[in-house]
């Protein structure tokens, strides 16, 4: 992270004028203009068959409530049966697998990922002996924790 941009950044949000914000954070000028003939666009040379990788999958959002924690875990193309869910102390340890393929097609562009998955989530120590329930619904896991 570039310390002295975020400063930057900072004291943009308290000034009055903030037309300024975009100069302060981007390197780049925003007057300056491409020139098409410098420009290397490797992605127009492209196979349309592109295939998008995924860091962190699945995708998981956390809610929390005075007694309750709620993790919901999107994994589309997944069944119950394919998917497992342990928790060691406060951390809870999703892994699976999902299949969103499409049989005898040419793929032009994929977003949506398939095959086996495993990821972790640290969670408030509260959850660790917090009693559990899950349900799974339309590609959504919904792990509840009962504070």
């Amino acid at each position: 992270m570039n310390h002295g941009k975020f400063k930057k950044w900072a004291e943009t949000l308290q000034e009055e004028n903030h037309t300024k914000f975009w100069e302060k954070i981007f390197d780049d000028d925003p007057e300056e203009k491409d020139d098409p003939e410098e420009k290397n666009d490797t992605e127009a040379d492209a196979s349309p068959q592109i295939v998008n990788e995924y860091r962190d999958y699945p995708l998981i959002d956390v809610y929390e409530w005075a007694n309750q924690l709620l993790v919901v875990i999107e994994i589309p193309g997944a069944k119950r049966t394919d998917v497992e869910l342990t928790m060691h102390e406060n951390t809870l340890h999703i892994s699976g697998s999902s299949l969103l393929t499409m049989k005898d097609a040419n793929v032009l562009h994929k977003e949506r990922r398939e095959g086996t998955f495993q990821r972790s989530i640290i969670l408030p120590p509260a959850v660790g002996e917090a009693p559990c329930h899950a349900s799974f619904k339309d590609g959504l896991l919904h792990v509840k924790f009962d504070l």
